[in-house]
């Protein structure tokens, strides 16, 4: 019986050999200006990020969509290496400086401008557990430099297509009769919910939760007793090192109370409380907070002419505006894309390794 296992042992190892081995196996190769291929493994890759969307919105597909969806973005992996070579052969490149700035751009949802790659490790560390490249990995199937080379190759594809046609697709702009349609058949989500202008302070933790809550308490007492100005607690912030003030827009939703780390017991407080208020402290899950209520705001169905949001200068005419001509400019783009790319697939440039039947039988993993 042990030699039966340790044969059996044997047979799973080859076979997984056998699968790696499946997994290498090109699809096509783009050779335009030089030779790329894309392998099964990379198109894996891609569709895994896809379909975890498609979970994620509980959307279930069938094993026919599945296909068609996978030689679908196997079409649009050769179209952006076939615009990318062409745009390398015609002397555009990208440097590294930009590659790295797109690529923690992704990933910098705080919207810090000057956040680093270092610091991105550092809050990916503190936000999962895992390092960095090991979240990419988990959640795309790629290396970083793998997933870097991702976003080169799409810069590559943008920046090329907007020098082609940047210029004829910037005269494209919604028509007024556009923008009145839609607020029309939209208007009804067009609302403002329930919001707080805050000033708000957290203390991190960090290895010393006692320590930062002495200095949260202190900190929260000085702007009750009006022995501090909110501008100069703001000023003396560092990024979060030691604590972080700063004025916040919040809304009445779970959403909001996930981001900051409150209860909805927390949240219904701050709405039943008027203008002045300074909170008790709050002991979030990584920090300590407190805040005081600067103005609030009450839930109403906007029309045309107002704010689209609060203490900001833009209205729902010219925010409906700014994303129907932002689709439609998107869509030329898209366009103009499919064009040079029906002109760059012939068989000169793209040597497709898999087709028909074939094809399909190897995209119903």
């Amino acid at each position: 019986m042990k030699r039966f296992a340790i044969g059996i042992s044997i047979m799973l190892a080859l076979a997984g050999v056998a699968f790696a081995q499946s997994d290498l196996q090109p699809l096509a190769v783009v050779k335009l200006n030089k030779s790329e291929t894309i392998t099964l493994k990379q198109l894996k890759a891609h569709v895994s990020v896809t379909e975890k969307q498609y979970q994620a919105y509980g959307v279930n597909m069938t094993s026919e969509q599945k296909v068609k969806m996978r030689e679908q973005m196997l079409e649009s992996m050769i179209a952006n290496k076939l615009i990318a070579q062409q745009a390398a052969k015609e002397g555009l490149s990208v440097t590294d400086t930009q590659v790295t700035a797109a690529f923690v751009g992704l990933f910098n949802q705080g919207g810090n401008q000057n956040v680093t790659e270092a610091q991105l490790e550092e809050e990916c560390k503190k936000a999962t557990g895992k390092s960095l490249s090991e979240y990419i990995k988990e959640q795309t199937g790629m290396t970083v430099a793998e997933y870097k080379n991702q976003v080169k190759e799409q810069l590559m594809v943008q920046q090329y297509i907007f020098a082609k046609k940047g210029a004829e697709v910037k005269n494209i702009a919604a028509t007024d009769k556009e923008i009145r349609d839609f607020y029309e058949l939209n208007k009804a989500s067009l609302v403002w919910d329930d919001m707080a202008k805050l000033f708000l302070v957290a203390v991190p933790k960090g290895n010393d939760a006692e320590a930062a809550k002495k200095k949260a308490t202190d900190m929260m007492n000085q702007i009750s007793k009006n022995q501090a100005k909110r501008s100069e607690m703001i000023a003396a912030s560092d990024n979060g090192k030691a604590y972080q003030a700063g004025e916040i827009l919040v809304h009445k939703n779970a959403q909001t109370a996930r981001m900051q780390g409150w209860t909805m017991d927390n949240l219904n407080e701050l709405f039943e409380k008027k203008v002045g208020y300074t909170s008790e402290l709050i002991d979030a899950s990584t920090n300590y907070q407190f805040y005081s209520i600067l103005k609030k705001y009450d839930a109403k169905m906007l029309g045309i002419s107002d704010l689209v949001q609060p203490e900001t200068n833009v209205t729902v005419y010219e925010y409906i505006k700014g994303n129907l001509t932002n689709n439609k400019q998107s869509q030329a783009l898209q366009v103009a894309a499919q064009a040079l790319v029906k002109s760059l697939d012939t068989k000169e440039n793209v040597d497709r390794k898999k087709t028909g039947d074939a094809l399909t039988k190897l995209l119903s993993w």
